[in-house]
This record gives C-alpha cells, sequence and structure tokens, in this order.
C-alpha cells in the first residue's frame, strides 16, 4: 500500500503543477469534452495506474458504470477475422498462448 500512497501523493503534484499551468496559460491549455489530445489516444499506463482507475470506476453509480460499459462496447473493433476462420492470419503470440488451439 505504500506504493499506492506515494503513487497518490505524486497524482497531488502533478494536478496541481496542471491547475497552476491552466491558471497562467488559460486559453491555450484545452482540456475540455471534444478534445482529443489524451481521449483519442493510446496509453500506457502502470499497475498503480491501473489500480487507481479501477478504483474509480467501481466508485461511479451503478448507472454511470453501465453508461461506461456500453460506450467501451461500441469503441472496441468487433476485430471480424479473430474467430479463427482464417487460420495463416493468426499472430505468432496467439500461436503460442495456452488457449490457441
Amino acid at each position: 500500500m505504500a506504493a499506492y500512497d506515494e503513487y497518490l501523493r505524486i497524482a497531488a503534484d502533478w494536478e496541481a503543477e496542471f491547475a497552476r499551468n491552466q491558471r497562467q496559460y488559460g486559453e491555450k491549455i484545452h482540456c475540455r469534452k471534444g478534445c482529443s489530445d489524451c481521449c483519442g489516444q493510446m496509453f500506457q499506463i502502470t499497475e498503480l495506474e491501473a489500480a487507481h482507475i479501477s478504483r474509480a470506476v467501481k466508485e461511479l453509480s451503478p448507472e454511470a458504470r453501465v453508461r461506461m460499459e456500453q460506450r467501451a462496447r461500441e469503441y472496441l473493433p468487433s476485430r471480424p477475422a479473430c474467430d479463427c476462420r482464417v487460420p495463416r492470419s493468426k499472430t505468432a503470440l496467439a500461436r503460442f498462448i495456452p488457449t490457441a488451439r
């Protein structure tokens, strides 16, 4: 838990820095709904960040969680070739995972 507490301390520091930058640069920082700089990107996250996000999601109301799950289903690609109908298209990793047949 000490690592998570340290993560929260560091997160508070960068949130404070972001708030300072918003105050200082105001209109030049466009952090709002519709901005694609963060919400449209794929980010690698650490295990601690995943735990933090997971906790936050669990604290959402049931209605908000259902909406989030629906949006995730709409966002995720359907991956039509993923039903093993195109066997030569399997990636190397897919051929070596224990569930591969």
